[in-house]
């Protein structure tokens, strides 16, 4: 396979781990990554006999990614399969999850989502990366309230329906 593959296009370095470049699409553990999914779909891809998906797609996907050319349609359909496996867990590995979806829903769009729904996912990926844990180490407290039917309870747990105290609390002077 590696004779498909031409030279760079442009000096600008690519973001990825190399491997791509040299011809190497074999599938290797990930480990410490979020994605199982991911794993499972590129090793079914990798391992397929069917046609997953068009060689252009995957030749614009790989000259985005690697700033190659190659030829996929040159292959036979379990080694086009084998490149594209090896693409998206390139991708995964220096880029992420979300982008490794992503190139995954481009280049196959039979298996896509709704692009609003994968711009949700990239904004909660991204706002959950920069939530940090809370520094305060109180212990946490049992809270335990009851909702019952009358309007007064002679225990602090219990308390009216919502529907009883309506706006009256604003006008309450306790």
């Amino acid at each position: 396979m590696g004779a498909l593959l031409s030279s760079p296009t442009t000096t600008a370095k690519p973001r990825t781990t190399g491997r791509l470049e040299l011809g190497d699409f074999n599938i290797y553990p990930v480990h410490g990554l979020n994605g199982k999914g991911l794993d499972v779909l590129t090793r079914t891809i990798s391992c397929a006999t069917e046609n997953i998906a068009e060689p252009r797609h995957i030749a614009a996907a790989y000259k985005q990614h690697t700033r190659r050319d190659i030829q996929p349609s040159a292959l036979d359909i379990k080694s086009r399969n084998k490149v594209l496996a090896a693409l998206v867990r390139e991708i995964w590995v220096t880029q992420g999850w979300i982008q490794a979806y992503e190139l995954l829903w481009n280049i196959i769009p039979e298996v896509a989502t709704h692009p609003r729904l994968l711009e949700d996912m990239k904004i909660a990926v991204d706002i959950y990366s920069r939530i940090k844990e809370g520094e305060q180490t109180k212990m946490a407290t049992d809270l335990k309230i009851r909702i019952g039917d009358k309007i007064t309870y002679n225990d602090i747990t219990w308390i009216g329906p919502k529907s009883a105290g309506g706006n009256a609390w604003r006008a309450s002077n306790e």
